[in-house]
């Protein structure tokens, strides 16, 4: 059962094999939003993965203009936890606040085995899409 009112997002240990990233699906369902991260080069990478109207999504888990890596999923929306710009939760689309050019770019995934699984280069991808403003 979904919790009622703001979700706010809890830290889990990603398993990284050759090139996949994967994170238990039952975490995701069991508490419905969750963060992570992906060593990429010298530095950590941060990734969100949560439920929505039935629906998983993953996406990269960055604020660039106020250094955020954390957002809580109320009604539909994220929320940035920091300075409070809120994006759609279906599409990443900005709404409203400060870092709204700064949408929040999905990671293709597929599920196996009780698992999330994602390709190491599509984690990248979105994040590096993350950093910029506007949809590449």
């Amino acid at each position: 059962m979904k919790p009622s009112g703001p979700i706010k997002a809890e830290w889990i240990e990603a398993q990284v094999d050759g090139e996949t990233a994967t994170v238990p699906l039952s975490e995701v369902e069991s508490k419905w939003n969750i963060h992570f991260r992906v060593k990429s080069g010298q530095s950590d990478t941060t990734f969100m993965a949560y439920k929505e109207d039935g629906a998983i999504y993953v996406r990269a888990n960055v604020c660039p203009p106020c250094r955020s890596i954390g957002y809580y999923l109320e009604k539909g929306i994220l929320v940035c936890e920091r300075c409070a710009t809120t994006f759609e939760a279906k599409s990443g689309n900005g709404i409203k606040g400060a870092c709204v050019d700064y949408p929040k770019a999905s990671v293709p995934y597929k599920l196996s085995d009780g698992k999330v699984v994602m390709a190491l280069g599509d984690l990248a991808t979105a994040y590096q899409n993350t950093l910029k403003p506007g949809w590449p």
